[in-house]
């Protein structure tokens, strides 16, 4: 919340700016093939957001992944992405 902007703030700035919202959707992005595979992406940390975790948290965090990811189904992870459509005016 302290990093990623608001829909609303993202729409509010885009009709500052002389644009008009047509649509917001919530769209399922393949982040990794499995759980394993996400866990070692995020192991880069090449993640803003994971970036600003110290490195204790980090490696407690990465380390429950790798945990769940040793049992979990072999599946694609998905994360939710924001996405919008602006028309100009």
């Amino acid at each position: 919340e302290r990093t990623l902007n608001r829909r609303a703030v993202i729409e509010s700035t885009s009709v500052a700016a002389g644009f008009e919202v047509q649509r917001h959707q919530l769209v399922q992005s393949e982040a990794a093939r499995d759980w394993s595979d996400y866990a070692e992406r995020l192991a880069l940390r090449a993640d803003s957001i994971l970036a600003q975790l110290n490195d204790s948290e980090f490696q407690r965090g990465l380390d429950a992944l790798r945990e769940f990811a040793a049992t979990a189904a072999v599946a694609p992870v998905a994360e939710p992405v924001d996405f919008f459509v602006f028309r100009a005016i």
